[in-house]
C-alpha cells in the first residue's frame, strides 16, 4: 500500500508542477493571481441619503456621484412615492473597462463601474447622471413594491413584477428616448421582430438584441403609458401592485384599465403605424450599395489592406455568443482565418506596407483589473506582440509612415491622444483635455502631418476636431448642432467621410476640405457606421443597421449623393413629451454641494444582516425548522451565510467568505444529522437503519489565475483543510456480533488536506446551460489523510474530471465528450464508500462501489424547438433540446481495506459497463426570470438488457 501511494502523491505533485510550468512559460510577466483586488484602499463619503464607498483614483467621480445622488433623491422619490430607509450605499469603482451599474435588493446596494461611455450615446445625454438615476430609480422601485413582510414581500414581488417595467421606469426617469433606441425600435417593428410581451417578463434566451429589446421596449411603454394616461400612474402602478404583488396584471388593469396583452397590442399598433412609414420614406444602404459576403451575423469593424489583399473585421459568428473577434479574410481564396479574440475593440489599423494589424483587446492585467491595451499582429509570422500595459487604450491608427500610432488612453473621467513610437517604445501625449471630456477614432491624415478624432466634449457636443501630430493647432473639421463622428480621409486628403445624426439617424456624409461642402451619400432608416475608404479611392465601406437578424458590411460610391429632401425621422409622440430628472428645470438649477463627510472604509464594520428566511432541515424525527441568515458588507469583502433549525437536536452551518487579499479565504462549520434509512438488509427481512451525528469544518484558500491573454480561459488553485468527525447515534443497533464482524460503520476523525487545479475555457452563449456548443476544462484534485493529523481514517486519493465540445458545421448540432478517473489507496467508511453511477452512467439501476474508477461519457447534440413561446401562470416554456448519449465505466476494489471489510474485486473481475440511450431536455423559465433545465432520459445495459432505467433531473448540461 505504501508503494501505491507514492505512486499518487509523485502523481499529484508532477501535474500541478507541470501545470504551473505551463503557466509560467506562457507569459509569467501577465499573470494576474486575483480578482480581490486587495491594492485598492476604500473610502467613504456620506451624505444626508446616501453612502459613496469608492477607492483611490475615483476622488472626482465619488465627489460627482455624491453631488448627483442628492440632487436626483427627491424628484425620483416623489415620482414613485416611495423613499428608501436610512443611507443608500453606492459603490463607485474604475478598475474595469466597462462602463454599467448595478443595484441589487441583496442589501440594497448600487454598483457603480464608471468609465465614461460616450461614445456608445448620443445627443447630449450625460452619461453618469443619467445611470446614477436608473439604478437610484431601481432601488426606490425595490421599495415600492415591499409591502406587509418587509423584505420576504419585496422578494416575492420582484419576482412577479415584469423585467420591462422595472427597467422601462428606470430609464424614463433617468435617461432621454435618444436616436439609437428610435433607430432599434424602428428597425425591429418595420420588420414585425418586436419582442412579444410574455418574453419581456425577463430576458428570456435573450441574445445581444433581444436583451436591448427588454430595455427599450419597457423604455417605450413606460413612456406610453405616461403620455396616455398622465405621469402619476407610474407610482399608482407601483402602489396598486404593492397591494396584492403576485399579479402585475390585475396592479395595471387597476390603474390604467388595460391588462397587460391589451396595452402592449395598443402600444405596437400605434408604434407599427409610425415607423413603418418612415422606414418606406428612406433609402436602405443594402439597395443602393453592395453588401460583403461575410459568413458572421454581425460586423463592428471592418478594414481593407492598403494593398487590397485582405480584408479584416471585427465580428460575431452569431448573436448566441456575442464574442467578439478579429477576422482575416484572404480577398483571392476566400479564406477566413480568427486572428485574435476574444473582445477584440472595432476600431482597428493596418500598417502601411499591410504586414501588421494593430487592434485592442480587453484582457487581465497583473492586479486583476480587466483593461483595453494595443497588441500588434504580424501576417508573416502570425504572432501577437503586445504594445502596451495597463493603460487603457483604444481606437489605434497607423501613421503613413507607419512607425507611429496614434490611439485613445482612458483617464478616469475623460480621455485623451497618444503617440506612441514604435521604434523606441516613447509615449507623448497630443491633447490635454480636462476632465469629462471623451475622444475617440482618431484617424491619421494622408500627408501625417494631422489627425482627426471624435470629440465629446464637458458641454455635451459631439463634433469632429483635428490636430498637428505634435499637438499644435486644435481646429473644428466638422462643427455643427447635430451629433458628428468617426472621422476618415480620403486616400489624397482632400475629402472626409464621418457620421452625422442630423436627420435623426446616422448617416454617411462626405465634406470637400477645400469647399467646406458636405454632401450626404446615405439615407438609410436604420443607420450606417464606421465608414472606411477602400484602396479602389472611390469606394467607402459602411456597417448597416436594417435588419435586426443580420449586420452586415455594406460598400457604396462615393460620388452618389441624395439629392432629395431628406425626411428628419422623428421618434413618436410619447417618446419626446417627458424629459429625465437631470435636465428638468428644478435639477438645473445651482444645488449647493453637499456638505461631505469623508472616512476611511472599514468593511468589518461595514457587515450588515442582509436577508432571513426560513428554512427546513432533515433530522431522525423528522423535519425541524430554522432559518438562513446572510451577513454581508457592501463590497462583499465579508460574507456569512449561516443557517440553523432545532428539533430533536440543533443543526447550523456557517459559510464565511474573506475577499480581501489575493486568494479567496473560507471557513466552513456544520453540525448535522444524517440519516442513512434502512443501511443494511438482513437474511431474516429485517433492515438497520444508519443515523449519525455529523460535525465539520474547514478552511480553504483559493487563486483565480489568468494569464492576460483571454477573459474567456481560467485556471484555478485551492488548497483547503478539512476536518469531519462522525459518531453513530444507533451504534446498539450494530452490536450483534453478526452484523459488526462486517458492517461496523466508521466512527472518528477524517482529516484531509486537498490540492485542487482547475482551467476553464469557455464561450457566453444564450443557451449555456441546455446546449453548451463549445469550450472545454479540466481539473484535478488530490487528497490526503493521515494519522500525523489526527486522521483516525488514512487514505490518498486523486479525481480527474475532463469535458471537450465541438459544434459540428450544420444546424448547431454537437459532440460532446467527457472523462474521468478516481483512484483511492488506503481506508474507506463503509456509510461513504466511493460509488460510480448517475450522471456517469445512465440506465443502470445500482451503484457500482470501487476504490478505482474510470468512466467516460459521449454525447450527439441537437436542438429541436429553440422556443415554444407557451406561458402558463409563472412558467415561461422555451427550448427543446436532445442528445443520443452512450456511457462506460469500470469500478473496482484494489484490496482488503480496514473499515470495509469487503472482499478484494481486482481490476480482472469487475465488469465494464457501457450504457445507451436518449435524453430530451428542457429550458423552462419560473417567474419569466430563473432558468431551470428539466432532464428526461432512458437508458440502457448494452451487457445487459434487464437493467435499464428511466430518469429525471434538474440542471445544467455538462
Amino acid at each position: 500500500m505504501a508503494k501505491a501511494k507514492v505512486k499518487l502523491t509523485a502523481l499529484i505533485s508532477i501535474s500541478i508542477l507541470l501545470s504551473l510550468f505551463l503557466l509560467v512559460n506562457k507569459g509569467f510577466s501577465q499573470l494576474s493571481f486575483s480578482q480581490n483586488h486587495p491594492e485598492l484602499k476604500w473610502q467613504k463619503i456620506e451624505t444626508p441619503h446616501f453612502a459613496i464607498i469608492f477607492h483611490q483614483g475615483v476622488d472626482s467621480v465619488a465627489v460627482q456621484v455624491s453631488q448627483i445622488a442628492e440632487q436626483i433623491y427627491p424628484q425620483i422619490t416623489d415620482d414613485i412615492g416611495v423613499k428608501p430607509p436610512g443611507r443608500t450605499p453606492i459603490m463607485v469603482t474604475d478598475y474595469l473597462d466597462d462602463s454599467n451599474g448595478l443595484t441589487t435588493p441583496l442589501g440594497h446596494y448600487i454598483f457603480l463601474w464608471t468609465r465614461a461611455m460616450e461614445k456608445y450615446t448620443t445627443g447630449d445625454e450625460d452619461w453618469l447622471k443619467s445611470l446614477l438615476a436608473h439604478e437610484f430609480t431601481h432601488m426606490v422601485s425595490f421599495y415600492a413594491v415591499r409591502g406587509f413582510g418587509g423584505f420576504w414581500s419585496e422578494l416575492i414581488a420582484l419576482g412577479f413584477i415584469p423585467t420591462w417595467y422595472l427597467e422601462g421606469t428606470a430609464q424614463f426617469e433617468a435617461e432621454k428616448w435618444c436616436a439609437h433606441r428610435d433607430m432599434l425600435l424602428r428597425v425591429v417593428s418595420y420588420h414585425q421582430d418586436v419582442l412579444p410581451y410574455k418574453k419581456l417578463s425577463g430576458f428570456i434566451a435573450a441574445d445581444q438584441i433581444d436583451s436591448r429589446l427588454v430595455y427599450e421596449e419597457g423604455h417605450s411603454l413606460v413612456r406610453y403609458i405616461a403620455h396616455r394616461f398622465g405621469n402619476e400612474k407610474i407610482k399608482e402602478i407601483f402602489h396598486k401592485f404593492r397591494a396584492f404583488p403576485v399579479s402585475f396584471n390585475l396592479a395595471l388593469k387597476r390603474a390604467i384599465g388595460l391588462s397587460e396583452k391589451e396595452l402592449f397590442l395598443q402600444w405596437k399598433k400605434d408604434i407599427d403605424a409610425h415607423y413603418k412609414s418612415q422606414y418606406e420614406n428612406q433609402i436602405p444602404v443594402t439597395e443602393i450599395g453592395d453588401t460583403v459576403d461575410l459568413p458572421f451575423q454581425a460586423i463592428y469593424g471592418a478594414r481593407w489592406s492598403p494593398d487590397g489583399k485582405y480584408l479584416a473585421v471585427v465580428a460575431v459568428k452569431d448573436f448566441d455568443s456575442h464574442v467578439r473577434e478579429l477576422f482575416l479574410q484572404d480577398r483571392k481564396t476566400g479564406k477566413i482565418e480568427c486572428i485574435a479574440a476574444p473582445f477584440v475593440n472595432s476600431i482597428f489599423s493596418w500598417s502601411p506596407d499591410s504586414r501588421s494589424i494593430v487592434f485592442s483587446q480587453q484582457h487581465v492585467v497583473p492586479s486583476g483589473s480587466e483593461f483595453f491595451d494595443l497588441f500588434l499582429f504580424n501576417l508573416g509570422t502570425k504572432k501577437i506582440h503586445q504594445l502596451t500595459v495597463g493603460e487603457r487604450a483604444n481606437d489605434p491608427d497607423f501613421s503613413p509612415s507607419g512607425k507611429e500610432i496614434v490611439y485613445s488612453k482612458h483617464e478616469t473621467t475623460g480621455s485623451n491622444l497618444w503617440i506612441l513610437n514604435l521604434q523606441t517604445g516613447a509615449k507623448k501625449q497630443i491633447t490635454k483635455f480636462k476632465s469629462w471630456n471623451e475622444v475617440f477614432s482618431p484617424r491619421w491624415s494622408p500627408d501625417g502631418r494631422k489627425i482627426a478624432f471624435s470629440l465629446f466634449d464637458n458641454h455635451q457636443n459631439r463634433d469632429i476636431f483635428s490636430i498637428n501630430a505634435d499637438g499644435t493647432n486644435l481646429s473644428a473639421l466638422v462643427s455643427t448642432s447635430a451629433d458628428d463622428r468617426y472621422p476618415a480621409w480620403s486616400c489624397n486628403g482632400e475629402k472626409l467621410a464621418f457620421l452625422s445624426y442630423v436627420n435623426g439617424t446616422p448617416n454617411l456624409y462626405i465634406k470637400n476640405l477645400k469647399t467646406g461642402k458636405a454632401d450626404q451619400i446615405t439615407q438609410s432608416p436604420g443607420g450606417v457606421f464606421l465608414p472606411e475608404w477602400l484602396p479602389e479611392k472611390e469606394k467607402i465601406s459602411v456597417i448597416s443597421f436594417e435588419n435586426r437578424e443580420r449586420i452586415p458590411l455594406v460598400i457604396v460610391d462615393a460620388q452618389q449623393t441624395i439629392t432629395k429632401t431628406t425626411p428628419v425621422l422623428e421618434p413618436v409622440p410619447f417618446h419626446t413629451d417627458v424629459v429625465p430628472i437631470y435636465q428638468r428645470d428644478d435639477f438645473l438649477t445651482n444645488f449647493p454641494a453637499p456638505q461631505l463627510k469623508t472616512a476611511s472604509y472599514s468593511s468589518f464594520r461595514a457587515i450588515r444582516p442582509q436577508i432571513l428566511l426560513p428554512y427546513a432541515d432533515w433530522s431522525e424525527k423528522g423535519w425541524q425548522p430554522g432559518a438562513i441568515i446572510r451577513f454581508a458588507d457592501p463590497l462583499e469583502k465579508h460574507a456569512l451565510l449561516t443557517a440553523f433549525s432545532y428539533r430533536a437536536r440543533p443543526h447550523f452551518s456557517l459559510n464565511y467568505i474573506n475577499q480581501q487579499f489575493a486568494p479567496t479565504i473560507q471557513a466552513y462549520l456544520q453540525r448535522t444529522t444524517i440519516d442513512h434509512g434502512e443501511f443494511l438488509y438482513l437474511e431474516d427481512g429485517s433492515s438497520v437503519p444508519l443515523i449519525e451525528d455529523f460535525r465539520t469544518g474547514s478552511v480553504g484558500l483559493y487563486w483565480q489565475i489568468n494569464r492576460g491573454k483571454s477573459l474567456l480561459a481560467w485556471h484555478n488553485l485551492s488548497l483547503r483543510a478539512t476536518f469531519t468527525h462522525r459518531k453513530v447515534i444507533n451504534q446498539d443497533d450494530f452490536s450483534d456480533p453478526d452484523i459488526s464482524d462486517t458492517y461496523m460503520p466508521f466512527q472518528g476523525w477524517t482529516n484531509i488536506i486537498t490540492f485542487g487545479y482547475s482551467f476553464i475555457k469557455y464561450r457566453p452563449d444564450v443557451f449555456y446551460d441546455i446546449h453548451p456548443k463549445t469550450g472545454e476544462s479540466f481539473s484535478i484534485a488530490y487528497s490526503r489523510t493521515s494519522s500525523f493529523m489526527g486522521s483516525d481514517l488514512v487514505f490518498d486519493q486523486i479525481s480527474l474530471l475532463g469535458v471537450i465540445r465541438q459544434q459540428l458545421p450544420f444546424l448547431k448540432h454537437v459532440i460532446a465528450l467527457r472523462s474521468g478517473i478516481f483512484l483511492r489507496e488506503g481506508e474507506q467508511a463503509i456509510q461513504s464508500r466511493p460509488a460510480l453511477g448517475m450522471p456517469y452512467l445512465r440506465g443502470v439501476t445500482f451503484s457500482r462501489s470501487g476504490t478505482r474508477q474510470v468512466f467516460a461519457n459521449a454525447e450527439y447534440r441537437f436542438p429541436i424547438i429553440r422556443d415554444l413561446g407557451l406561458k402558463v401562470w409563472i412558467f415561461y416554456f422555451e427550448q427543446f433540446c436532445g442528445a443520443f448519449f452512450t456511457d462506460v465505466g469500470k469500478a473496482w476494489i484494489s484490496a482488503d481495506i480496514k473499515g470495509y471489510r469487503g472482499n478484494a474485486r481486482p481490476y480482472s473481475n469487475a465488469d465494464w459497463i457501457q450504457t445507451f440511450g436518449f435524453e430530451l431536455r428542457h429550458r423552462f423559465y419560473i417567474l419569466g426570470k430563473i432558468p431551470s433545465v428539466l432532464h428526461v432520459g432512458y437508458g440502457v445495459n448494452v451487457n445487459d438488457f434487464e437493467e435499464r432505467k428511466f430518469f429525471v433531473s434538474f440542471g445544467r448540461v455538462f
